[in-house]
């Protein structure tokens, strides 16, 4: 991963309590459930309506599964205010303002990919090194799919093809010829079946055992899998030199960029300032409101401002923006600092801002036929009230009637400045409170109970 990519591990539920902040709330007691829990502009959600999201899940109740639902009403409330008050979301500056991020990527990508073409080859010793610590292998794969084998008998025959195989390959005939002839891993067969170089805890738990214990040359018997049946065939040291030199040249070259990245933020004198993981937390609940006060970090000749971290804020999605708000202040600042370096670089490279010629003239299509899908979905729910139709949308999301479409880009973030939203946080965490006896009642007599999956350890930086 890029030192400067976005953190996105935060993908992983926040089981418990919503842990949202008191700020942006209303309801300080009485009943949640009739309470106003989230409103944009005129449009409401009462609190029954979100319960009764909650309990439909397939799933106990979470702090990211309502954190989901709330930001899906919230763009599809937005959008419909936005359609009923005659706001252009496609004219110019709107178009342009939502791309911003993501032509910055692809400013940012550009870069390093400029950076990793003119590095030097890597070095044969470092391969030498490589291969004599013995860490990580090559390996030759020959597969049969089973995976359309849906009685005995055709699976049979998936196992006999399999078997002439072994058989020739007893016989002394070559494994590449028979990839060649016989494999059916479309992703390997061009390359005669080498894969890329592996440590053995990459490989399938299945496989570890069988295939670390291969000497070079050697060919393992049949193993299967629910996709189809597999032969492994260890590299020799000579095969498996290029692939070697393949598994180091990302890690080296994050290791150059990453110390590129720390020579920038040193040179620049790059410093968060000491509030800026609290305050970056504060900003990651809906309606993922900015602060006017200080930057986050500041860097000789920028800043960070709070508006800034909004828009990347606004680029998570909707669980791993919960995930933010509790997140540890180690893995907050970290999100902080590459947001503050990837904002530093953008000034250095790309002094005129993001916003190309050559990005708007991909994103910008992109972006419009994104817009066009969305508003598509609107027009079915065109003479309600927005409120109510934010609630129509979200309730088929829940009910699996609809797909979900979340808004493209900064879309999100411009939305939010735009049009007022308010989040009542009291209640939110009350009716979460309240909702995980109430489905643990309702779900009692499914045939497959439902587990609560563990929370998972915070990403590391």
């Amino acid at each position: 991963m890029r030192p400067l990519r976005t953190i996105h591990r935060f993908r992983a539920a926040i089981l418990g309590l919503l842990m949202l902040p008191a700020a942006c709330s209303s309801q300080q007691g009485g009943d949640a459930n009739t309470a106003v829990v989230v409103s944009v502009g005129k449009a409401e959600l009462k609190g029954a309506t979100l319960a009764g999201w909650l309990k439909q899940s397939p799933t106990p109740p979470t702090a990211a599964a309502m954190g989901l639902l709330v930001s899906t009403w919230i763009d599809q409330a937005e959008i419909a205010t936005a359609l009923r008050g005659g706001k252009a979301l496609d004219d110019s500056a709107t178009a342009l303002a939502v791309i911003a991020p993501d032509a910055a990527r692809g400013v940012l990508n550009n870069f390093w990919r400029a950076r990793a073409k003119a590095r030097p080859k890597v070095a044969d010793r470092s391969v030498d090194s490589l291969a004599a610590r013995d860490e990580v292998r090559v390996f030759q794969h020959l597969f049969i799919d089973g995976s359309r084998a849906k009685d005995s008998a055709s699976r049979m025959a998936v196992v006999s093809r399999m078997r002439a195989v072994v058989a020739r390959l007893k016989k002394g005939e070559s494994f590449t010829a028979l990839v060649k002839e016989a494999s059916e891993d479309t992703a390997t067969v061009r390359n005669d079946g080498f894969l890329p170089a592996v440590t053995k805890d990459n490989l399938p738990e299945g496989l570890q055992s069988t295939a670390w214990a291969l000497e070079p040359g050697e060919v393992s018997q049949m193993l299967p899998s629910r996709i189809g049946l597999h032969i492994l065939r260890r590299a020799t040291a000579a095969e498996a030199r290029e692939g070697l030199r393949a598994w180091l040249v990302p890690r080296f070259g994050l290791q150059a960029d990453s110390k590129y990245v720390d020579s920038v933020a040193l040179a620049r004198k790059l410093t968060i300032a000491k509030d800026g993981p609290d305050r970056a937390r504060a900003m990651a609940p809906e309606p993922l409101l900015a602060s006017d006060g200080a930057a986050i970090a500041t860097w000789e000749g920028g800043a960070l401002t709070p508006a800034q971290l909004r828009v990347w804020i606004a680029m998570l999605g909707p669980v791993e923006r919960v995930a933010l708000s509790g997140a540890a202040d180690s893995t907050t600042f970290m999100f902080i600092r590459e947001t503050a370096l990837r904002e530093m670089l953008l000034g250095m490279i790309a002094p005129a801002g993001p916003n190309t010629p050559e990005a708007r003239s991909a994103l910008l299509p992109v972006y419009r036929t994104m817009l066009d899908s969305v508003l598509s979905d609107m027009k079915e729910f065109s003479g309600m009230d927005p409120g109510a139709a934010a609630s129509a949308i979200t309730e088929g999301l829940v009910k699996s009637q609809r797909r979900y479409r979340p808004l493209p880009g900064a879309l999100p973030a411009i939305l939010r400045s735009r049009i007022p939203a308010t989040v009542d946080t009291v209640a939110l965490k009350t009716i979460l409170t309240a909702v995980g006896p109430e489905y643990a009642k309702l779900h009692a007599n499914d045939s497959t109970p439902a587990k609560t999956p563990k929370p998972p350890a915070p990403p590391k930086p």
